[in-house]
């Protein structure tokens, strides 16, 4: 509403002399309350609008969370769980032994279903972990900037430092005790693996995952 516009305050007949003058104040008044009336309305109704997109917002983003909670949880709780049985395409039996290997042995639709794009990208990189990463006293290892390089690669299209971090993280939260993040000599974050489950890694591909109750394929 304009600064000029008078408010019921403001108002008082006493100001004016005639009765034709107190009737014009008085319509010109009821006239100011009726579109001081109606400005408040469509700022009440706005009001609304951006609550109401905000709980949307939020109540959609608590979902995301809740679903990518729930699904770490099952990795991780697929990992601390009796080992599962694995045969590899050689026909050797072999038993995933963190929530890592199970994301790698998954099959593709069942991966592509459930887990977050960034999951999707260490699930990418850790099945091929033995050609990404070079040989250390301490294991397999591959700096921040080599490990982009490889998403990149990998997605065809550019990878940004913060998600090569995210994707570092989950690496390390999945590989459990098989996966560390250090800083090397320059400074520059590395991720470690150790030798024990960069072999298990390159087992899963094109395995199929069974538990010693379950025939392979069956979840």
């Amino acid at each position: 509403m304009s600064a000029t516009t008078t408010t019921s305050a403001d108002f008082n007949l006493s100001d004016y002399d005639s009765t034709d003058a107190k009737l014009t104040a008085l319509t010109n008044e009821l006239l100011a309350v009726k579109q001081e009336n109606a400005e408040l309305r469509d700022r009440v109704a706005e009001l609304e609008e951006t609550v109401e997109e905000h709980e949307s917002n939020h109540e959609t983003h608590g979902k995301n969370l809740a679903k990518t909670n729930a699904r770490v949880a099952k990795l991780e709780e697929a990992g601390e769980q009796s080992p599962n049985e694995s045969e590899s395409p050689a026909g050797e039996l072999y038993r995933p032994e963190t929530p890592l290997e199970e994301v790698c042995a998954a099959p593709d639709t069942i991966a592509n279903e459930s887990l977050t794009a960034n999951q999707q990208r260490a699930r990418s990189f850790a099945a091929d972990v033995t050609n990404y990463t070079k040989s250390v006293p301490a294991g397999r290892a591959i700096k921040s900037s080599e490990l982009r390089r490889v998403l990149t690669a990998i997605e065809g299209k550019h990878v940004h430092t913060q998600t090569t971090d995210r994707v570092m993280k989950i690496l390390d939260d999945l590989g459990k005790d098989g996966v560390k993040i250090r800083k090397g000599q320059d400074g520059e974050r590395v991720v470690v693996f150790t030798d024990a489950i960069a072999e298990r890694l390159k087992q899963t591909n094109g395995v199929v995952i069974g538990t010693r109750d379950q025939p392979p394929g069956q979840v």
